[in-house]
């Protein structure tokens, strides 16, 4: 279903955030939005970032603390006032305020921690770059822990919590569950679908989980940091490693963490907006699917206005491109004729290709058939064992990443949701191979070579 009323602001602050910049375009395309980045002028701006941090460790974490500092105070009390007040006793001005207010909060929460998508081009050159430079050879399972975040990612914490729960005396149980339901509430939400967690959902996880294996895996779980944080020091005297590549290594892990933190804030951001927005509905009389059309910031009144709904159905249909005006000093929509030209710019060239090259987020070697997803609408057709192929995973994906034998997407870095998750989950996978949703069809028979980040067309479908 096509929705802007969870992306559109978040496209709007990415482009106000790079506003002296000229190399960056935002797609928004129904409940998708894609960031086109010049990958040498992100290089450069990386090793600035970079740079900084050799100079002052502190400055990473320092931005960081900025970043949850403003979301503690400014942002998720506007997500809980929407979860806790009952929305039916909001007068019409009142719940229009609240949504509002939401909605550039939502807005400006994108304003820090943005600069992480500017290394998902090239981190992975700086990064080999860096060890070519120290003449050292590091395997990929030693890289593969160095990369690891040193704090437990979102879905390793609610992992913890169904492991215990399922471990706890059945006397227990009740209180335990009422608390998971309770604090990952926002777990089950997606980028643009605000489903708060459900008994349902737990009873999912669990049905995924080896009892043989459960208190060893809750042990793992539990001394996760303790023991990564050994590993790594064990690495680092193992291959002498210089404090320069140390630290390299340092600012990467604990990107992947960040990203996954500001994965969790959306999703509880999107649950506000929803109860919000779905109000809004049932006071216009109108369906959610044409509601959902329009960002917040744009609802002044109600019932909400149609001429305003077709303003927004139009852009969406138009699939339209975001740009920076820098005279207006505001994110622009480009017309239909100027997103054509460009949208024809990014096409891949050659569609009879018969591989394509990524780059390794979880190594290994698979054979197996395509099955390109996009939307949650689609999960049903996903089958066990099939080669997942998407622009980018998002946190609703976890349901069939589980099944898939490997993971392949058009975008991402390093340190993205889809990195980590395969990493979780010790699935072979290939991340930002640009064009995999264009070359690819459902059916093809293909090889994943994660270990050299290659995808090779065995045979197509027909």
């Amino acid at each position: 279903m096509p929705c802007n009323y969870f992306i559109y602001n978040p496209c709007l602050s990415v482009l106000i955030q790079l506003n002296g910049e000229d190399n960056f375009i935002v797609l928004v395309k129904k409940d998708e939005w894609k960031f086109y980045m010049n990958h040498a002028h992100c290089k450069k701006m990386s090793l600035s970032e970079i740079a900084k941090f050799y100079k002052n460790t502190k400055y990473l974490f320092q931005t960081y603390n900025s970043w949850k500092g403003w979301n503690q105070t400014k942002l998720l009390p506007l997500v809980e006032r929407a979860k806790k007040v009952n929305v039916k006793n909001l007068s019409d001005k009142e719940l229009l305020e609240l949504n509002e207010q939401l909605g550039w909060a939502a807005h400006d929460y994108w304003l820090n921690p943005i600069f992480i998508d500017i290394f998902d081009p090239c981190a992975d050159e700086i990064m080999l770059e860096e060890i070519k430079k120290s003449k050292l050879t590091i395997n990929p399972q030693d890289l593969k822990t160095l990369l690891k975040p040193e704090r437990k990612t979102v879905f390793q914490e609610y992992k913890t919590k169904i492991l215990d729960y399922l471990l706890s005396p059945k006397d227990k149980q009740d209180a335990k569950l009422k608390k998971i339901l309770a604090d990952f509430d926002f777990v089950a939400s997606s980028y643009a679908q605000g489903d708060p967690l459900t008994k349902r959902h737990v009873n999912h996880e669990i049905n995924h989980i080896n009892l043989k294996l459960a208190k060893r895996e809750l042990t793992a779980l539990k001394n996760y940091k303790k023991n990564l944080k050994k590993q790594k020091q064990q690495i680092i005297i193992k291959l002498n490693l210089h404090k320069r590549l140390a630290l390299l290594f340092q600012f990467f892990s604990f990107l992947a963490y960040w990203r996954d933190e500001r994965k969790a804030v959306l999703q509880k951001t999107v649950i506000g907006l929803n109860i919000l927005g779905q109000e809004i509905t049932v006071r216009s009389r109108l369906p959610w699917k044409e509601v959902c059309l329009v960002p917040p910031t744009e609802i002044k009144s109600l019932p909400v206005k149609k001429s305003l709904i077709q303003k927004y159905k139009k852009l969406l249909r138009d699939n339209y491109l975001l740009v920076y005006d820098h005279k207006g000093k505001k994110t622009v929509p480009l017309s239909k004729t100027q997103c054509e030209k460009i949208m024809k710019i990014l096409r891949p060239k050659n569609s009879e290709a018969q591989s394509l090259s990524g780059k390794p987020a979880f190594l290994g070697r698979v054979k197996g058939k395509v099955r390109i997803i996009d939307w949650e609408k689609d999960f049903s057709k996903f089958k066990k064992g099939e080669i997942l192929v998407t622009a980018m995973t998002r946190p609703e994906f976890m349901s069939i990443l589980r099944k898939a034998s490997a993971i392949v997407t058009d975008e991402g870095g390093i340190t993205c949701h889809a990195a980590i998750v395969s990493r979780e989950l010790k699935i072979p996978c290939v991340i930002g191979t640009q064009t995999a949703t264009k070359l690819l069809k459902d059916g093809d028979l293909v090889e994943v070579d994660a270990n050299r980040g290659i995808v090779k067309i065995i045979k197509k479908w027909t």
